[in-house]
């Protein structure tokens, strides 16, 4: 794409975002949504938008343009905006009136309130042992790294004890049929035994055999990407967070992983005390209350 091309995209969203806070006062937002309704109050936001689906974070949704273009993220109340460049969060925006400036506190306490609040029941899950320890692990199935430290996880077996919970992607991005396989793995009907099997093969060939209903695909793992990005914490792959919110290294050594793993009880990021201050609502109902005190909610 030109910059000139590029600047006028940009000029384009820019407008038709300020289209959409004009007509906001026009529709009712529901203080909690669903697929549905945060569909159409996108489509009013956004004219151009061609999908919204739902991300792999709780009460956060996906803006999408295109296959070329940068996504937007709207919040469940939508009272707020985040504008991507498929990298990074770039622009925060509010679309109620008299919005308030959103400070960097406020920015960090949010994006770590929507990794907390990841869709588990969404992610692949391989258990090892008694899956003690919680693992949330970022990987590639083209990687050549990742093929490796699954075979070591597959020859570990229940000598390890911990529950795997497993975000997909492509390593080779620009490739389609990689960025399909992501769907395929991800979708199908065992897709724990599809990505283990799979991986340690060096697999790069995946059938569509999906889920009914299922759209997890690479756009799913971007979306981990992005928000990670914007918390200024670096992922590569194979990325792995531990119960205690700090990365593990990916070590393809079982002896170095399990000692890892032994350091110390992981209890910590994603326990039901910690979520206590992290919740959902922290971001998804963003200032709803101020909103609906200006007259945002009719």
């Amino acid at each position: 794409m030109s910059l000139k091309n590029s600047k006028i995209r940009r000029m384009s969203s820019a407008m038709q975002l300020a289209l959409g806070f004009a007509c906001a006062s026009l529709f009712a937002a529901p203080a909690h949504a669903d697929l549905a309704s945060a569909t159409a109050i996108a489509k009013k936001l956004f004219n151009n938008a061609s999908a919204v689906k739902e991300t792999i974070f709780k009460d956060l949704y996906r803006v999408e343009f295109g296959p070329n273009a940068a996504v937007y993220y709207i919040n469940d109340a939508a009272t707020l905006v985040l504008e991507t460049n498929n990298v990074s969060i770039q622009n925060w925006t509010q679309p109620v009136q008299k919005a308030e400036p959103i400070t960097n506190q406020e920015k960090t306490k949010l994006l770590n309130a929507v990794l907390h609040n990841i869709r588990f029941d969404k992610l692949i899950q391989i258990k090892q042992g008694k899956g003690t320890n919680k693992v949330l692990l970022l990987s590639a199935h083209d990687c050549p790294f990742c093929i490796q430290f699954e075979k070591m996880l597959a020859n570990a077996g229940d000598k390890l004890d911990v529950s795997f919970f497993i975000i997909p992607s492509a390593l080779d991005n620009r490739d389609p049929q990689r960025r399909q396989n992501v769907q395929n793995i991800w979708c199908a009907p065992n897709n724990a035994k599809v990505w283990r099997e799979g991986v340690a093969k060096a697999t790069l060939q995946y059938p569509n055999n999906n889920v009914p209903g299922c759209s997890l695909g690479f756009a799913d793992a971007r979306d981990f990407h992005i928000i990670m990005n914007t918390l200024n914490i670096r992922t590569g792959y194979p990325f792995m967070f531990a119960d205690n919110g700090l990365p593990l290294t990916p070590d393809t050594d079982f002896k170095e992983f399990k000692a890892q793993l032994d350091q110390g009880t992981h209890k910590s990021f994603w326990s039901p005390e910690v979520l206590n201050d992290y919740p959902s609502s922290l971001y998804s109902q963003f200032r709803a209350d101020k909103a609906s005190a200006r007259g945002w909610y009719k």
